[in-house]
């Protein structure tokens, strides 16, 4: 088990765990993210038990099929990454994210299997400045498409 504190700095990479990320925004307390271009995964990193819901914390779109989601997760579980995303802000994109999952805004497609999960409010997300975020994003998405023959669990596509 890895046990982070609250925004760790990895050699470059920002950690926060999403419970504390929608702490600080119901609070109004959300500054620390930068408002530059890069990536942010979700992370399993205390490896907790993943189980799918039938329904989002979200209830302004409709729910993945539980099947569906154990089946792509259970191709790539070995591997603790279960998201990719990016963003010219990840300030902005990093709290629309958080805000989607509280049901505060209807805006964001990407990633939205991860709130399907029980105990999503324990998953990390990991952030890394890139200016290229898009290729970077991609190049990702694409290698490990290769290496699981499956994207990860809450990307539906590159």
């Amino acid at each position: 088990m890895i046990t982070l504190s609250f925004g760790d700095n990895l050699g470059g990479y920002m950690i926060y765990k999403i419970g504390n990320l929608e702490k600080d925004i119901k609070n109004k307390k959300y500054k620390y993210i930068p408002k530059k271009p890069g990536i942010y995964r979700v992370l399993n990193l205390d490896n907790i038990k993943i189980e799918f819901l039938s329904y989002s914390s979200n209830s302004s779109f409709v729910s993945y099929p539980i099947i569906m989601l154990q089946e792509k997760y259970n191709k790539t579980k070995v591997n603790n990454l279960l998201y990719v995303g990016k963003g010219v802000n990840l300030h902005k994109r990093i709290k629309q994210y958080i805000e989607y999952g509280l049901n505060l805004v209807d805006n964001h497609k990407g990633g939205r299997a991860i709130f399907q999960i029980k105990d999503y409010k324990n998953l990390y997300i990991e952030v890394l400045l890139c200016d290229r975020c898009e290729c970077v994003e991609k190049n990702m998405l694409i290698g490990y498409k290769e290496h699981y023959k499956e994207l990860p669990v809450a990307n539906m596509k590159i």
